[in-house]
């Protein structure tokens, strides 16, 4: 084992588009790949901005979200835009986390986290 892969690493991936296609093609096919290939130890999936609405209301990416839970990545979503779109429920019902994630994306980049923003 390389001493790169003997650090702890932690990925943060930042959905806030709500394009459908950029969350299939991009966000799920990385955040998922990070996880099972083992690309990073811990990998969070942020739901941020307009993409609450797709996370709560459409069932191909709800699946999609089921799998990439599964897979063991952490998800969560901005009770700021989830309680401004009226989604919250909608996103819990999914197992989501929904609290402020202004302060938990805070800490992770002070504890050295990698961002990647779709």
């Amino acid at each position: 084992m390389s001493a790169a892969n003997s650090i702890k690493s932690l990925l943060a991936v930042i959905w806030s588009s709500s394009d459908k296609e950029v969350a299939r093609n991009s966000v799920f096919t990385y955040t998922l790949n990070a996880r099972c290939r083992d690309w990073w130890s811990d990998v969070h999936l942020v739901i941020w901005g307009p993409s609450v609405k797709l996370a709560a209301h459409d069932s191909e990416i709800q699946n999609q979200l089921r799998s990439i839970q599964k897979a063991g990545v952490s998800i969560c979503a901005c009770q700021k835009q989830a309680d401004e779109h009226n989604v919250s429920d909608n996103l819990r019902k999914l197992g989501i986390t929904v609290h402020n994630v202004d302060e938990p994306v805070r800490d992770m980049l002070r504890n050295g986290a990698k961002i990647i923003t779709f």
